[in-house]
């Protein structure tokens, strides 16, 4: 029996370390949007948090060439784009100056992710967001390497995009991130909005959702990582955020909507189980 114990175990580390961390897939959902009157196709990126392990940036250029595909007209990007060290991860380095210069070597500059990043193409152009690893890193820098490639970085900010084919507007709202203890100022962010045409609202934290109201019907997070490991039985193991139940997929409040994606990459542990990393394609579309 006991020999029977070690293989699942075996199995289970070889499988959470390094196979499902890399077997991404695409998601695809249709959601109606107030106000819209032409569809529109949005993809949803969120924790890059790239490493040479599972996603460097190779890995990260070949799962953008799949999206690619879809022919998206807007990009949305949740955060954490690098993988900075942070917590208890951070705090263990940090007692260790050799082991933590081996291992932010094996982290991607920021420049290469962005530079991966804008190889989407999409006529109404890419929007972010900014995540607590962006921050624990340089959130100013990780915005000027976004937006030297031409990516929109959002910051308690509003954008109207609009697709120069058929002229249809869409309206983004992007939350200061909450979980980096930069909460969004929701008053007037929401003041903002032009009632008749669609909207729709980023943040890297799903925190942000509940505080929300008055805002976007539709609010796309990530952060989750869907809790990396979901035991059966058990549930998810790591979820950093307050609110526990958004740890991945869809939310009601009324007629508000809350998307939270798993994500492409990894925290410390560097493994996933139950919980495969992905990217999301969104087709708006107008009310039936």
């Amino acid at each position: 029996m006991a020999w029977i114990l070690l293989l699942l175990i075996l199995l289970f580390l070889v499988w959470s370390f390094w196979i499902e961390p890399r077997w991404l897939r695409i998601r695809s959902y249709e959601v109606a949007i107030d106000g819209l009157t032409k569809p529109l196709t949005a993809v949803v990126v969120s924790d890059l948090q790239p490493n040479t392990l599972h996603w460097d940036t190779d890995r990260l250029r070949r799962a953008f060439r799949r999206v690619q595909g879809f022919e998206p007209h807007v990009v949305f990007w949740l955060g954490d784009y690098y993988n900075a060290p942070m917590g208890r991860t951070k705090r263990f380095l940090d007692r260790f100056p050799r082991l933590k210069r081996r291992v932010l070597r094996h982290l991607p500059v920021m420049e290469e992710i962005a530079y991966e990043m804008s190889s989407i193409k999409a006529p109404m152009g890419q929007v972010a967001v900014l995540g607590a690893h962006d921050w624990a890193w340089s959130g100013d820098r990780v915005r000027e390497e976004l937006e030297d490639v031409g990516i929109t970085v959002l910051e308690d900010e509003l954008v109207v995009l609009r697709d120069p084919e058929s002229g249809q507007a869409l309206q983004v709202i992007g939350y200061n991130d909450i979980s980096s203890g930069r909460e969004p100022d929701f008053d007037r962010l929401h003041a903002m909005v032009d009632p008749v045409l669609p909207q729709v609202a980023l943040t890297h934290s799903p925190d942000a959702f509940p505080a929300a109201r008055g805002g976007p019907k539709l609010v796309l997070a990530g952060q989750s990582h869907g809790g990396q490991v979901n035991l059966p039985f058990i549930g998810p193991l790591r979820l950093p955020m307050q609110h526990k139940a958004f740890d991945k997929g869809w939310f009601s409040d009324g007629r508000r909507r809350l998307f939270v994606t798993s994500g492409i990459g990894t925290s410390f542990p560097p493994m996933r189980f139950r919980v495969r990393p992905e990217i999301i394609v969104l087709d708006l579309v107008p009310p039936y």
